[in-house]
């Protein structure tokens, strides 16, 4: 069986799971850099895609209270992150309808028309960087 991705992004950077490559979100959609997870840093989308909702859970975070989903790549299951469904926080409420990926969990695919070897770290973003070969050339 092969690569099934629901969702695919044609666009020169997209933010993948780190152990299936399916595609999660886009630059564009990166909000900030500055949050943790449970496996450290972590990043917040307005925007991911080819993932899982686990049932909402009230969990208590460095910011507050929150009821959030935990999601998983909709490919391999992978754990990669949360959405925030409500902030019980008033100063919080612009997470809601946002998401974490943890950064151990996601990695960076360029497309440059060229592989790359997959193991080559981004040292500015802190986030794994995988080289991708498109058909299309840019």
């Amino acid at each position: 069986m092969g690569f099934v991705c629901s969702h695919y992004f044609d666009e020169p950077c997209i933010y993948c799971c780190i152990s299936c490559k399916s595609h999660l979100s886009r630059n564009d959609d990166l909000k900030s850099k500055s949050f943790k997870g449970k496996f450290g840093d972590a990043f917040l989308f307005d925007q991911v895609v080819n993932v899982k909702k686990a049932e909402p859970v009230l969990k208590n975070m460095i910011t507050g209270q929150y009821l959030v989903q935990d999601i998983t790549c909709a490919q391999c299951g992978s754990d990669v992150g949360w959405t925030y469904v409500k902030s019980l926080e008033e100063a919080e409420k612009y997470k809601e309808g946002m998401y974490i990926l943890e950064v151990e969990k996601i990695c960076l695919s360029k497309r440059d028309g060229f592989m790359r070897d997959s193991s080559v770290k981004e040292s500015t973003r802190g986030v794994q960087s995988v080289w991708t070969f498109s058909r299309e050339r840019l």
